[in-house]
């Protein structure tokens, strides 16, 4: 069905308008959410599963359309071309009527009383429940454009949670993709006037680079391109029109609330906001900005970015799977010295430090009754950590011994 529609697109008598320079027309960017998330554009947020895409999402539309700032960023209602909230569609395939309790979690984070949390978003944004809508074939859009004509006329963010779910064709497929992002732009181009941006949320692939999933021809479609990570990083990977902003360490807390029986119920994630001032309040040198960062620790911060990437696509290409991590240090060595230039007893520091517990953005370790062993748990098996053992080997024995002296984890081999 995609094929036939990038056939039908051929066909059409092609249009020039020939211009040449106009200073009037010189325009700078405009926002939805400060230096991020850019008016009249088509962004992609992408990110591997579990990662909390559909929760960070959820949370800065909320932002826009209730004017409230994201992450201490101003949102539409001061940096967008025309200064008011934002009105949102968000369409997501996967269970629509959960995002009611979501919402219901952000409320109660922003302490926003149930009596007013109807009205706040009743006009300004719109959940609508659909079937089959695929956004890349013709007749499927335009019944979505005049739907959103009818309900929601001056919408300012469309969003679709999860790509894959609105188009008919390969997203392996560069033609496929590039109808998808067609799509996306006449979307945001029948809405202009609104200064309108749409955004898809993505999963990305199982290789160690974690690209989106797909054919590149998304990335080279899109304006904006954002990953949130493994580690709850969100990094800007293409900003068209701008500067790229900083990344930004996403902070999630599980809201809750008690049910009629007295039991604790789950609502949702919610962002956590940073705190203020700006200057860290910990020394853990993977939080500060890397400007701040004495050579040494910057190496340190690197080496443990280093190690906590590969434990996560470790974990993440076998999810099921316990792995020993204590002979990571062999294969971490032949990587380049850019990535990873540290003293074994600096390797053993950073384990430990990962697997007390208090880096909850990186993969689990455990580290049963103090043993010479450590033990990586994928998400999966974490309920079951605390019984879980690392699997005897043949070659337990000839495992790496975990040096005595504990070793500042700034240490370097040089």
């Amino acid at each position: 069905m995609a094929r036939t529609t990038s056939q039908h697109r051929k066909q059409l008598e092609p249009k020039i308008d020939w211009q040449g320079y106009d200073p009037n027309l010189v325009h700078f960017p405009t926002w939805l959410v400060d230096q991020l998330i850019p008016e009249r554009s088509t962004i992609c947020i992408y990110g591997p599963p579990n990662a909390g895409k559909s929760f960070l999402v959820l949370d800065m539309a909320l932002a826009i359309a209730t004017g409230a700032p994201w992450m201490s960023l101003g949102t539409k209602i001061t940096h967008g071309k025309q200064k008011k909230p934002g009105h949102v569609v968000y369409i997501l395939a996967e269970g629509p009527k959960s995002l009611h309790r979501r919402i219901t979690a952000w409320m109660d984070h922003h302490q926003i009383s149930p009596d007013q949390r109807k009205d706040k978003l009743s006009k300004c944004f719109f959940i609508p429940i659909v079937e089959n809508l695929l956004i890349d074939r013709p007749a499927d859009l335009e019944r979505l454009i005049n739907g959103i004509r009818d309900r929601c006329p001056d919408v300012s963010l469309i969003i679709f949670d999860p790509l894959v779910s609105f188009m008919s064709g390969d997203e392996n497929n560069a033609h496929d993709t590039q109808d998808l992002v067609h799509a996306m732009r006449k979307l945001a181009e029948t809405f202009e006037a609104n200064d309108c941006s749409v955004m898809v949320v993505h999963h990305s692939g199982k290789e160690a680079s974690r690209q989106e999933r797909g054919s590149s021809a998304l990335r080279g479609g899109v304006e904006t391109l954002l990953e949130l990570n493994g580690h709850k990083m969100l990094r800007v990977i293409k900003q068209r029109d701008a500067a790229k902003h900083e990344d930004i360490q996403i902070r999630f807390r599980t809201a809750v609330q008690i049910g009629e029986n007295g039991e604790t119920q789950e609502l949702g994630q919610v962002v956590v906001q940073p705190t203020e001032p700006s200057t860290p309040e910990t020394t853990d040198p993977l939080t500060l900005p890397p400007s701040s960062l004495a050579p040494r620790i910057r190496r340190t911060r690197k080496n443990k970015e280093t190690m906590i990437r590969v434990l996560a696509d470790t974990a993440y290409k076998a999810p099921d799977t316990v792995f020993v991590v204590s002979e990571f240090f062999t294969s971490l060595r032949k990587l380049p010295r850019a990535d990873f230039s540290c003293k074994k007893s600096s390797y053993y520091t950073i384990l430990r430090e990962l697997a007390n517990g208090d880096n909850q953005a990186g993969p689990f370790i455990v580290r049963p009754n103090k043993s010479r062993v450590f033990t990586l748990v994928p998400d999966a098996l974490k309920k079951i950590a605390p019984d879980l053992r690392a699997k005897p080997s043949d070659t337990e024995d000839q495992l790496p011994d975990e040096p005595v002296r504990e070793a500042d984890a700034t240490e370097n081999d040089e």
